[in-house]
């Protein structure tokens, strides 16, 4: 089963819970919290994350917000194609612990975490676009631009059917021209990426 955004973000509050609600001894600790909480930033010099067993639920709420603010710095760059060793600066410590765990759940870990990590940019960026009507144009086109990039993405790998793409790049499209025939040539470009035609009357 396909992991999606909404089931991250619960699984990310139910475990930080539990593990707010345990002892240290009882603290669960899904993968190793050296990897996930000191060595996996993708910055040298970033600073290190505490210890799981010394998160908090204002720790981890912070760490939501920074992830969240870093995902835009991705723009314009390609999604992940090989095995992702350290982690994203756009996947918050918990995001990454929990994220890793699922992976190993799977015959193959790395493929499965990278698609999991790909599919969480792409919808942070799509909620930022959504909730960011009154961002500056340019920041916003270059949002849908990217989403519409990494929509054939994201239908090869099962996280979304073809006609939630289809009206995905519809939506995009839209905001970015208010031309009809601009819109309708764009809508078939789009279409024919994730293998669907039409005629342009």
């Amino acid at each position: 089963m396909k992991t999606t955004i909404i089931a991250v973000i619960t699984l990310v509050l139910a475990v930080a819970a539990y593990w707010f609600a345990a002892t240290p001894e009882s603290a669960p600790h899904p993968v190793d919290p050296e990897q996930a909480s000191h060595s996996s930033s993708t910055q040298e010099n970033a600073p290190a994350v505490p210890p799981v067993a010394d998160w908090t639920s204002e720790l981890v709420n912070e760490f939501q917000i920074q992830a969240m603010a870093a995902v835009t710095n991705t723009l314009g760059q390609p999604e992940f194609t090989d095995r992702i060793e350290k982690r994203p600066d756009f996947v918050s410590p918990a995001e990454w612990l929990i994220l890793s765990s699922i992976a190993q759940q799977h015959d193959n870990p790395h493929a499965e975490l990278t698609r999991m990590i790909n599919f969480l940019r792409f919808s942070k960026l799509m909620e930022i676009w959504e909730s960011g009507d009154d961002m500056g144009t340019l920041q916003r086109s270059a949002l849908a631009e990217q989403l519409l990039l990494n929509i054939p993405n994201r239908v090869e790998n099962g996280d979304l059917g073809l006609s939630q793409a289809q009206q995905l790049q519809a939506t995009l499209i839209n905001d970015l021209t208010t031309d009809s025939d601009l819109r309708r040539q764009r809508l078939s470009e789009e279409n024919a990426r994730i293998g669907v035609t039409f005629e342009i009357n």
